[in-house]
Order: structure tokens, then C-alpha cells, then sequence
């Protein structure tokens, strides 16, 4: 029994498992990672690219790992399509104590297993003698030390073990299998002799038949990558046929806030105000052009005089009114006296400008307290793409990260098969982003974009979808 062993990043919803050969049955998964409760039962279901009708299982959660058991016919499926590579995919489902259900997916590479040689084929003459002398004195040991009854059922039993493990060569040696010692040993007998003197050069041959056609060369590697969250950043792990390379990420500081817009002027509402004083009245007026003050004194009783003639009606006195109307870019001011009616406008302060989106690209450790993500590109130029604009088009490479700074739209199409990953920021206003709709991800949810928020979005075959965001 083989155990395929997975371990969940926190956040992560879907991983990659180390690549299996098919046909090889007798599997289990054991997954880490995901927040099980101990002794709970859960039901699995198994898809193949062979056949995509999925195969239910029952898993158990001990020490923190869920086991389950691989049906072994999802190892078989592939054969029909005639390729030399497949998946299994496993799909379950966790509830938290908050009746929240979050699905995960474990996808399992398929390669095709090597073929099976029988040594005694490939032998020369010579070695075939050998094994057949090995074989011989195996049978004579047996013989010697059995019952006549015992030496024909051992026979019988050594035979068919032999036939199923044939003669290897160790060290220069030909091993044979022991059956009463459960192992190969070794025979003593060289399987190549010492190279004797050289011959006398002989005629030149005819020239020979063209020999059988080479063997398969050894299946090709496709490459993986893996994000996890890790405390201040995301920890990055591509696995290529060089071997493993992991790259880790810092959140870097919030931009400094853009500075603040002006005041505006403050409008003035015209008050009058009067007082009473020893002997007459003050009367303080204040406008827009200052304040005025005059002082009225009450005059000394006269004589009463003669009754005048009725005067002529008196023009109706005015009293200063003012309102104050808000306006999207500030207020107007209307003051009305007897002199007539006077608007002044006043604007809103402008706003500051914006802060940086916090994304450095670059080899070199950024010194900007402002940079709150720092893609390296130490390495392979082509693997990191920048992308200028507002509104970028991307069409996807495998294997290759395309950095955004802070975009309106984008329109991003990922590679058919393999991993490709964005980075862009959403400003004030969410950025609005279309994918093909054959990009799914976990638990079938819709991506929302938010405001003053960058993403990292990672496509693998052009389907299966992750999204990583930080303020």
C-alpha cells in the first residue's frame, strides 16, 4: 500500500499531488491541513479524465489526516484516450461550527509506468548458460535436502517462484532468488568474463541489417506551482525538472496618504445689531465689505409746533436677508440688501493625489516604505511580464506572471494547459475583470472585486481558479 500525502496551506482550496504512474492500484490519499474534527466520516467522490462519472469513497479523520482509499479502477480509466498522461481529481466538502461549507479539490498527475523486461531475453549466449547452471545447481541443493515427497512439492514451488523472479546481476554477479531465505543472493559467478587478448583484425563484413528501433524516451515533466499565505506575505513553490525553487513575498507598507485639499473661503452672512446706550442707540452693521457702526442720540423735546401738513408716504424699509445653497463642488452665497442681491460661489478644496498602488517589480530590494507587494524577477526574465496601462488585454503563456499596477479593466484569457498567475490593484473605483467563463472557482463562488485592494489570481489548465488579496 503507497500513501499519496497532501498538505493544505491555509486559505488553499485546491493543491497539486506528487505524480503517480497509472495501473499502480493498492493507492491511499491522506490529506493535511484542512480543520477536520477528530473521528468524523466523510464522503469523497473520485473523477478521472477517462471517465468523468465520479466514484464515491469513505474517508476517516485520525491524528488530524483524512485517509481514504483510491478506487483502483480511476486507475485504469485513461487507457481509452490513448494518451500517455491523466488526473484523478478528489473532491470534499468540510462544515465548520458556523454551518459554513468550504469544498476542496486534490488533483493527482497520471504518468504511464515503465515497461516490464525479462533479463533472460536481453542475456547473451553465454549468460544465458549461466542462468541456466544457477538454475541447475539451485534444483541439486533442493534435492539433497528434502524428503523424496518434499523435494517434488518444493520443486514444484521453486519453479514457479523462479519463474516470476528471474536472475539479476549485482556487483558484476549473478543473483538468484532463495526461497527459503526470501532473497536474492549471490551465486559467485561472474556474469561478464575478463576481457581476453585482442584478435587479429579480421575481414571487413557486409553491412548488417539496421537494428530494432531505440526505446521510449523517458516521459517529460510538467512543471507545478504552489502559493501559500505565510505570516507578513505568500510563500511561492515552483517544482520544474531542475528541481525546487520557492520564493517568498513581504507585504510592504501602506502608501502614504495623499495630502489634503485647500480650504475653501468662507462665505459671510450680513448681521446688524442694536444697542441700547445713555441717550440714544448704537447700531453696529456688519457685511461683506466690514462693519459699520453708527450712534443715534435722542433729541431734546421742543416746543410742540403747529400741526403740519400730512407728508408723503415713507419708502418701506429693507431688511438684509442671506441663504447658503450646497452644490457638488461646494455652496453658493446669495446676500440680498437694498443695493440688490450679490452670489459668491465657493469650491470644495481639490483632492489630494493618489498613493502609490504599493506594487514594486524588480530583483533588488525596494527601499520605498510605500511598497506593500515586491515581486522578484531574479531569474528567468520571461517568467515576469510587465503590463502598463489602465486597461490591459492579456492573453496568458504557461508559466509566465503578468504585474499590473492599478488598472480600470482587464481582460485576462489563461493558457489552455499549465499555471499562469496575475497581480493587479483595484482603486477607488473596483477594477472590472473578465475571464472566460470556463475559469471555475472553489465552491462555484463568483469573484467580487473591491475597492483600494490587490489581487493575485492563479489559473491552472484554464479552469481551476485561486484568488490571494490584501489591503
Amino acid at each position: 500500500m503507497n500513501k499519496i500525502r497532501v498538505l493544505f496551506a491555509p486559505g488553499e482550496r485546491m493543491i497539486v499531488a506528487p505524480a503517480e504512474f497509472k495501473r499502480n492500484t493498492g493507492q491511499v490519499l491522506e490529506v493535511y491541513g484542512v480543520p477536520f474534527d477528530e473521528g468524523d466520516v466523510l464522503r469523497v467522490a473520485f473523477i478521472s479524465d477517462g471517465d468523468e462519472e465520479a466514484v464515491p469513497a469513505t474517508g476517516t479523520v485520525k491524528d488530524g489526516a483524512l485517509s481514504i482509499p483510491i478506487p483502483d479502477d480511476k486507475f485504469f480509466d485513461l487507457d481509452e484516450d490513448g494518451g500517455d498522461e491523466g488526473r484523478i481529481r478528489a473532491y470534499f466538502a468540510v462544515v465548520d461550527d458556523d454551518s459554513i461549507t468550504t469544498e476542496y479539490c486534490v488533483v493527482i498527475p497520471l504518468l504511464d509506468a515503465p515497461p516490464l523486461t525479462d533479463p533472460y531475453e536481453d542475456a547473451t549466449p553465454a549468460q544465458r548458460s549461466a542462468i541456466d547452471e544457477i538454475i541447475r545447481q539451485m534444483a541439486t541443493t533442493a534435492e539433497a535436502a528434502e524428503t523424496a515427497k518434499q523435494k517434488a512439492e518444493t520443486a514444484a514451488d521453486k519453479s514457479e517462484t523462479n519463474v516470476s523472479k528471474y536472475p539479476k546481476i549485482v556487483g558484476g554477479n549473478w543473483y538468484v532468488w532463495d526461497a527459503d531465505a526470501g532473497d536474492f543472493v549471490d551465486t559467485g559467478i561472474k556474469a561478464v568474463g575478463e576481457d581476453g587478448k585482442d584478435g587479429q583484425p579480421g575481414q571487413p563484413g557486409a553491412a548488417g541489417q539496421p537494428g530494432a528501433a531505440g526505446k521510449d524516451g523517458q516521459d517529460g515533466y510538467s512543471p507545478s506551482a504552489k502559493v501559500e499565505a505565510v505570516t507578513d506575505g505568500a510563500r511561492i513553490t515552483i517544482t520544474d525538472k531542475s528541481g525546487t525553487t520557492t520564493t517568498t513575498i513581504t507585504n510592504g507598507k501602506d502608501g502614504q496618504p495623499g495630502a489634503a485639499g485647500k480650504d475653501g473661503v468662507d462665505g459671510v452672512s450680513p448681521t446688524a445689531k442694536v444697542e441700547t446706550v445713555s441717550g440714544g442707540a448704537k447700531v453696529t452693521i456688519t457685511d461683506k465689505n466690514g462693519t459699520t457702526v453708527a450712534t443715534l442720540t435722542n433729541g431734546q423735546d421742543g416746543q410742540p409746533g403747529a400741526a403740519g401738513k400730512d407728508g408723503k408716504a415713507g419708502e418701506d424699509g429693507f431688511s438684509p436677508s442671506a441663504t447658503v445653497t450646497q452644490t457638488p463642488l461646494g455652496a453658493t452665497v446669495s446676500i440680498t440688501d437694498k443695493d440688490g442681491t450679490t452670489v459668491a460661489t465657493i469650491l470644495n478644496g481639490t483632492k489630494g493625489e493618489t498613493g502609490s498602488s504599493g506594487v514594486y517589480v524588480g530583483s533588488e530590494e525596494p527601499t520605498d516604505e510605500n511598497v506593500t507587494v515586491w515581486v522578484d524577477t531574479d531569474g528567468d526574465a520571461d517568467d515576469v511580464i510587465t503590463v502598463s496601462g489602465t486597461d490591459p488585454v492579456i492573453v496568458a503563456q504557461q508559466g509566465v506572471r503578468y504585474i499590473c499596477g492599478e488598472v480600470a479593466t482587464l481582460t485576462f484569457t489563461p493558457s489552455a494547459s499549465g499555471i499562469c498567475d496575475v497581480i493587479f490593484r483595484s482603486g477607488s473605483t473596483p477594477t472590472v475583470l473578465s475571464l472566460p467563463d470556463t475559469v471555475k472557482f472553489p465552491g462555484g463562488k463568483e469573484l467580487s472585486i473591491d475597492t483600494d485592494t490587490t489581487y493575485e489570481i492563479n489559473i491552472m489548465d484554464g479552469i481551476y481558479g485561486a484568488v490571494m488579496a490584501w489591503t
